[in-house]
């Protein structure tokens, strides 16, 4: 995923003559990466955490991505654009430098500790001197590895959501950016630090067979429906008043949406009981043994809202590249 690709590129960084072997369980083709691909928010720190790995990711996410905050301070792109944009950093890095080797639709089979030695399920044996498990909250790797599960503890989050199922669209929008989004206060002068509890949000996700899902995300506090409207009349009006990222996008889903927003549909969303975005806590961490590096989801288990797990997870990557530069620096070489 994004943060075992992250760390692939920031270890072919460092100024190592260290081989990088990449095991990756996804697809090359990355527009494969599933039928819905989720949404990662990148704030300000989680930018920084990637310019330091390596400065091309963001130049190659930006372009698919939707910016939004001071400065453009938050940064929305999907799944599968970030992996675009690592995969990217990767094959430029793979081409000044014979050091990375990429697998992709494979796993590791097994681990053997002692040997040091990772048999992936194509059949290929790799020695390593360090092993990094970036394979997510249900690490199946740490579960070869026998270490202790991670006991989880659901809490619930500030927002709830509903889903609605919308129909293609048109033509010249079926090209990348892939995800589009639209807001609107929620009260007047609401305040950065506390704009998710006083925005709403109406985001299009396209689908591989071309209709789209729209997420309509509200404060929780707000009952069933945002502001607590009632009538499909006022669901059209709340929709079609949000405002897109710019004024390319308003000249054509004004006229999109004014046509699939059907009675039915309005009619639907607002029967719909809401979803609340549940988020998971982690009650412990395990200590891996030694040459062995477990991050992101698969040690913290980060709150499963907007992808924070995978920012995250990108610190860790920063932290585990200085952790290599001081021990290197303290041993006089590598």
């Amino acid at each position: 995923g994004p943060v075992g690709m992250a760390t692939c590129a920031g270890l072919l960084g460092l100024d190592f003559t260290r081989k990088v072997t990449m095991i990756e369980k996804g697809p090359r083709d990355l527009a494969k990466d599933g039928p819905f691909s989720n949404v990662i928010g990148l704030g300000s720190r989680a930018q920084k955490n990637l310019n330091e790995i390596s400065e091309e990711i963001m130049e190659n996410i930006r372009p698919n991505a939707l910016a939004f905050g001071p400065g453009g301070s938050m940064v929305m792109a999907d799944r599968t654009s970030i992996r675009s944009g690592l995969y990217t950093t990767l094959q430029n890095t793979r081409s000044s430098s014979d050091r990375a080797e990429l697998l992709f639709e494979t796993a590791a089979a097994s681990i053997d500790t002692e040997q040091k030695q990772v048999l992936t399920e194509c059949g290929k044996t790799i020695s390593c001197d360090l092993l990094v498990l970036a394979d997510g909250v249900h690490s199946p790797n740490a579960e070869k590895l026998n270490l202790p599960a991670l006991k989880a503890t659901k809490y619930a989050h500030y927002d709830a959501f509903k889903i609605m199922n919308l129909p293609a669209l048109p033509e010249p929008l079926n090209d990348p950016p892939r995800m589009h989004g639209f807001s609107t206060t929620h009260s007047p002068n609401p305040g950065w630090t506390d704009i998710f509890n006083r925005k709403i949000f109406f985001t299009l996700f396209p689908r591989k067979d071309g209709t789209h899902a729209a997420i309509l995300r509200f404060p929780i506090r707000d009952g069933k429906n945002p502001r607590g409207l009632s009538s499909i009349s006022e669901l059209r009006e709340l929709i079609l008043s949000m405002a897109p990222n710019n004024a390319t996008l308003q000249d054509v889903y004004a006229p999109y949406l004014a046509e699939v927003l059907s009675d039915n549909v309005l009619q639907a969303c607002v029967d719909q009981d809401p979803r609340a975005f549940w988020t998971t806590k982690r009650n412990s961490v395990v200590d891996a043994p030694k040459g062995i590096a477990l991050i992101g989801d698969a040690a913290l288990g980060f709150p499963s809202a907007l992808g924070q797990g995978t920012a995250r997870g990108f610190e860790d990557v920063t932290l585990l590249l200085d952790c290599l530069r001081h021990a290197a620096e303290e041993e006089g070489g590598e």
